[in-house]
């Protein structure tokens, strides 16, 4: 409602802001009103529109399919969560009613399979049948709670079990409250010489916060953040190779387009850093080849040929490359 009144509402990271944000849009919807809802960039503009869309895509019980359901099932209580019959049964109802055969899925002998909404294909995935939902039941096990008596020994466990998964290739991602619990776990990382990246509100890792977060999925990655890191940037098993390839095409475009800044105080004895756009070699799996260089060189001459040669603020820059890989992704 407070926003639904034209006053501002603070949420923290992980709250849920793109979810509540729909609802004043929808109450000012609903009074006829013109309603903007704006974001910090484009990638986010689409994935909360996808988002919201996919929402409506949802299953709900009555009140009568609830003892219809316990009275099929026989059992007292749909929400136990020793058994979670209810997350069994919407489940159920939503792939019957919302998902086509041969569209979303398909059946191969006694396996369904995924079919990629992008691609059309079958996604490479491992499949698993279940005879019945009770068996399937068995095959989730909670986890235990470890508790430890001093913070020293939790982190060197922590340390353990972090170099554990790096060794089977898995990719880690390590959440830590504070600047200096992410700082004092790297320098563990360090010593027991375990690669990995660090995010957090230091000014040298905030600027390379979407970058690195976009390669934590890759195969080995080790990444500790604290709770501001990533917005904005999906986290890929793989890598996210589309935000690469736009970290690259940037490098290479930027210092072409984007005009000198002038009227800058400027010291006698201290020359003021360069501007770069370089992106850390060690992101890319792998070196680009001469025909992928020589077409992105390509792309960014006929950039600077209708753009202009340094005549754009680094901003303005910014935007057309965003809308180009954009207007490319959707083609």
């Amino acid at each position: 409602m407070v926003l639904h009144k034209g006053e501002i509402a603070e949420m923290r990271t992980g709250e849920g802001k793109t979810l509540v944000a729909v609802l004043p849009a929808y109450l000012n919807a609903l009074s006829g009103k013109g309603v903007h809802v704006v974001t910090v960039n484009d990638y986010l503009a689409r994935r909360d529109c996808e988002w919201v869309d996919e929402k409506q895509k949802t299953i709900l019980l009555t009140e009568q399919g609830y003892e219809d359901a316990e009275e099929i099932l026989d059992i007292k209580d749909l929400y136990d969560p020793r058994e979670q019959w209810a997350s069994y049964v919407l489940n159920a109802i939503k792939a019957k009613e919302l998902f086509l055969r041969d569209v979303n899925y398909i059946v191969r002998g006694k396996e369904v399979l995924i079919v990629d909404e992008f691609t059309g294909r079958v996604m490479q995935v491992p499949t698993l049948f279940f005879p019945d939902l009770k068996t399937f039941s068995y095959s989730f096990q909670d986890e235990s709670d470890v508790v430890f008596r001093a913070t020293t020994g939790k982190w060197r466990a922590v340390v353990v079990e972090i170099s554990r998964m790096h060794k089977t290739g898995r990719p880690v991602l390590v959440g830590t409250t504070s600047v200096e619990q992410s700082d004092a776990l790297s320098e563990q990382l360090h010593d027991d010489r375990i690669p990995h990246e660090v995010l957090n509100a230091k000014p040298e890792n905030v600027e390379r916060e979407a970058e690195i977060v976009a390669q934590s999925g890759r195969l080995g990655a080790v990444t500790i953040a604290t709770n501001m890191a990533g917005r904005g940037t999906d986290i890929i098993l793989g890598g996210n190779a589309e935000f690469m390839a736009r970290l690259k095409l940037r490098e290479i475009l930027m210092p072409s387009v984007v005009k000198p800044i002038e009227g800058v105080f400027v010291s006698v004895k201290k020359l003021p850093p360069r501007k770069t756009w370089k992106v850390n070699e060690k992101l890319f799996p792998c070196d680009l080849s001469k025909e992928t260089i020589s077409l992105a060189n390509d792309a960014v001459e006929i950039a600077v040929k209708s753009w202009g040669q340094r005549s754009l603020t680094e901003l303005e820059a910014e935007e057309r490359l965003s809308y180009s890989c954009e207007k490319v992704y959707f083609m």
